[in-house]
């Protein structure tokens, strides 16, 4: 019946055009190759099949006087996989042994067969070793390895740091849990006399791996481990903190096939007690390099340089493409450019220059390609010299030469006068990262620049314009109470004209009026005049209080004391009983209209004495702010000398006194940056730099030198990922300086604020095209306003800094004692919190600490 079911398997099998003999797999393996007398060790042979097979029975195995076969069982298990659309399912069958070993020595299990339809499958025997002593294995051990131990300065060689959990442990551990201490650790172990750079990921890998003959889950980190210095270095061995899980309240079975099967796993408690493994120390060796021949760059590895050029045959006076393929086993930073030769029989231009870094096992590659352009001047055949590059082979200990092939060229005859090449700048070219930093600026304007672009006047002056605009159309709307207030100010402007000719038509009539009632309408037109220019009511008043108000009304003393003994004597003739004739009536017109004038002009007065104060006070002002000033235009011109005759120290005192004097500009720092560079500061350097890019962060050189000092420090953080929503985001954020914004947002709001005042005074159809237009419009405002408000918060709240000194060691706390991590001179830090002299720092993966101020600055 067995064989029968096996046939009618096969045959379908084979019906479907599939190779059963090629899906059946049947192996054996064991958790220990080394057990002690007493001790029990399994042997699990595990079948494969493409199909369900019946009647299976566990394969016996022949008596050994060398063991004794306690237990043997079998289990069966289905599983299902859809690959490319297509359906396969798996049985896997395994038969279990349960061995004791009886003497020392060794002992080989031997092989087990299978027939499945008719062929015979057989697994691989195993050897035992049996020791006397009972044999210890660790059930959780931390291994630090190095791929070479003798090295020399620059060479990479791979350091292995790995956590290894034996997979049949009597006690279950959590032995990831110490990996978010145990790179600082590790860091800190190898501190400033080794630069390591993680390689793939920062995530742990996990795998199995057999240790003294047991299998082991390893969980495990890989770094690349470059020699800075000479010398024999020790590296202490390094804790690693894990919980080892224990079951309680519970006795272990004696049969060993319970734990296998997992039958002592559930139930009982689960108690995590801390432990602690340590590494082996290490040591390791850095030789001191040979005396260098000429030309030696200071490269450390393996290189390669490849040449060719396209096309080979050309007229003379045309262009050929030359490519230099150049490759190394190092960094990038220590791999310096290689140059082709110029010579009298062609023209060579500037390289376009490319270059990429791939991480392998091996290490890191580094690949830089040159591409020129190159036209042959004159007729017939051009050979162009190999391009060479002198290095250090670590592997044969000795100098080597890389070499290129030379390439000969066939020049033919030309059309006579070479052709005019064109030739742009590419985008390599363009931005020259990996290769140097750009040149310092020369040809600049000094003018005053600020990373607080919106707290300049001129937008506390503008900003306000729109709402103003929409304001005073609103006020228009309501006539009524402006005309009235437009009323008042033409009675008081025009209130001496009004006097005057009250006052000249009464000269006229002196003759016909009486002389009894000519001071009364003298009277009447002083009091309408002081009502009218003055708002006081003169009528019903005593002279004492009318001379108060008008003192207080601008006049001046003298003359509000004139005024009022005129009014005096004017009462004298209307109360008094003094009598008038026409002369004396018509004298006092006159003098009348002289003190009405005069109190006019006293008015006036007043105001122009305050607001002349005002212009001088103004002048004085921008007098004294001219006055200031330091000739930071001749240092700057001095530091730019200094540096083009190489002289960066006394290049960079002048930027720094350019700096002291308070003038921000990013030019100035960009010059500093790199005279600082040039000086081998790197922190110092890079500070400079970030400083110039808040002032002008459009500047591509600023861009270019920043990313290129950030390629040769040792730590290599790299930024987060963002998602392709987050990079567009992103990408519109930065597309235009602050400033630029700031003008942006201005005109929308100016705009909006022009259709909503149109809108007031519009038609209905057209009103609601001016509300819709000024609806989009306000939704990019929305937009560009949350762009604004966002930099303005960074530049207010967010904080930065770079590390100064040659290498800091970031903590748990401040003046703690553990150590998180440790950054080299160049990283750069978010500032998150400041206690004291300490900082709470945190790099782009995430990982923070505190660190002390003085090895950092603030950008």
């Amino acid at each position: 019946m067995f064989k029968y079911a096996l046939s009618l398997l096969f045959t379908a099998l084979l019906w479907l055009g599939v190779d059963a003999a090629d899906q059946i797999q049947f192996s054996a393996t064991t958790e220990r190759t080394k057990v002690a007398m007493g001790e029990e060790v399994l042997v699990v042979a595990t079948l494969l099949t493409p199909g369900q097979l019946s009647n299976l029975y566990i394969p016996q195995i022949p008596p050994d006087d060398a063991y004794t076969v306690i237990k043997t069982d079998s289990r069966q298990q289905s599983s299902i996989e859809i690959i490319n659309g297509h359906r396969s399912r798996t049985i896997t069958t395994q038969f279990y042994y349960s061995l004791a070993p009886r003497k020392t020595g060794t002992f080989t299990f031997p092989s087990i067969s299978l027939t499945i339809s008719g062929q015979t499958y057989t697994t691989n025997p195993i050897t035992f070793t049996v020791t006397s002593e009972a044999v210890v294995n660790p059930d959780v051990r931390v291994i630090l390895s190095l791929s070479r131990k003798e090295l020399y300065p620059g060479e990479q060689a791979l350091l292995t740091f790995k956590v290894a959990q034996r997979t049949q442990a009597r006690n279950q551990s959590d032995v990831t849990k110490g990996f978010n201490d145990i790179v600082g650790r590790i860091d800190r172990a190898f501190g400033g006399n080794f630069a390591l750079t993680r390689l793939f990921t920062n995530q742990v890998t996990s795998g199995s791996e057999r240790i003294d003959g047991e299998m082991y889950n390893v969980y495990s980190l890989r770094y690349l481990l470059f020699p800075l210095s000479t010398g024999t270095y020790t590296i202490d061995a390094i804790p690693y903190d894990y919980n080892e899980l224990r079951r309680s309240n519970r006795r272990r079975s004696m049969d060993p096939f319970d734990d296998f099967f997992g039958g002592d796993f559930f139930g009982g408690g689960m108690q995590a007690v801390g432990k602690t493994a340590l590494t082996a120390p290490l040591t390791i060796t850095v030789k001191q390099l040979p005396p260098p021949p000429p030309g030696f760059s200071g490269a450390v590895g393996s290189f390669s340089i490849a040449a060719s050029a396209s096309p080979l045959t050309v007229p003379a006076g045309e262009s050929v493409t030359l490519k230099i393929a150049f490759k190394g086993s190092t960094r990038p930073g220590s791999m310096s450019d290689v140059t082709v030769a110029k010579g009298d029989a062609y023209e060579l231009f500037t390289p376009e220059k490319q270059m990429s870094v791939d991480t392998t096992d091996a290490g890191i590659i580094t690949r830089k390609t040159y591409k020129y352009l190159l036209i042959p001047r004159k007729e017939g055949d051009v050979t162009l010299p190999p391009v060479t590059f002198s290095y250090f082979d670590p592997a044969a200990g000795e100098y080597k030469t890389a070499s290129s092939d030379p390439i000969t060229l066939t020049v033919t005859k030309g059309s006579g006068v070479p052709q005019e090449q064109t030739r742009y700048l590419t985008q390599e070219e363009i931005r020259e990262v990996g290769t140097d930093i750009r040149y310092i600026k020369t040809d600049v304007s000094l003018k005053p620049q600020t990373r607080y672009a919106y707290r300049e006047p001129v937008f506390f002056l503008l900003f306000p314009v729109p709402f103003i605009i929409v304001l005073l159309s609103l006020l228009y709307r309501f006539q009524s109470e402006r005309r009235d207030r437009t009323m008042a100010k033409n009675i008081r402007n025009k209130a001496l004209a009004t006097a005057l000719r009250q006052l000249a038509q009464l000269r006229k009539q002196s003759s016909t009026v009486k002389s009894a009632d000519l001071p009364g309408k003298m009277a009447a037109a002083i009091e309408t005049y002081i009502s009218q220019k003055f708002g006081l009511a003169a009528t019903g008043r005593t002279l004492d209080e009318l001379k108060e108000e008008l003192s207080r009304s601008t006049a001046d003393a003298a003359t509000v004391n004139d005024l009022a003994a005129f009014i005096e004597k004017i009462d004298l003739f209307r109360f008094g009983g003094a009598t008038l004739d026409t002369a004396s009536g018509v004298a006092l017109i006159a003098e009348a209209e002289r003190f009405l004038t005069g109190l006019e002009k006293s008015a006036k007065k007043e105001k122009n004495i305050v607001n002349t104060g005002a212009v001088v006070v103004l002048l004085a002002l921008a007098g004294a702010t001219m006055l200031q000033g330091a000739p930071v235009e001749h240092w700057f011109d001095k530091g730019n000398r200094f540096y083009a005759d190489g002289n960066f120290d006394s290049a960079a005192v002048m930027y720094e006194d350019i700096i002291s004097a308070g003038t921000e500009n990013s030019a100035v720092y960009f010059n500093y940056g790199n005279a600082l560079f040039r000086l081998h500061k790197l922190g110092p350097a890079r500070q400079a730099y970030e400083r110039a890019a808040l002032l002008d962060p459009t500047d591509a050189d600023i861009t270019a030198n920043i990313k290129f000092i950030a390629s040769n420090i040792v730590d290599r953080v790299p930024e987060p990922q963002r998602t392709f929503i987050d990079a567009a985001a992103w990408k519109l954020h930065t597309l235009f300086p602050l400033r630029t914004q700031l003008w942006i947002a201005f005109f929308l709001l100016l705009i909006i604020s022009l259709a909503i005042s149109f809108s007031l005074f519009s038609s209905r159809n057209v009103r609601l095209w001016l509300i819709y237009f000024s609806v989009l419009t306000g939704l990019l405002f929305c937009g560009v306003a949350s762009s604004v408000v966002y930099k303005i918060y960074t530049t207010e709240k967010v904080a930065y800094a770079i590390v100064l000194s040659p290498a800091v060691e970031a903590k748990n706390e401040p003046k703690g004692s553990t150590v998180i991590f440790t950054a080299h001179e160049g990283t750069k830090f978010r500032i998150r919190k400041i206690v004291d002299k300490w900082a709470l720092v945190s790099l782009p993966n995430g990982m923070s600490g505190w660190v002390e101020m003085k090895a950092v600055g603030k950008i």
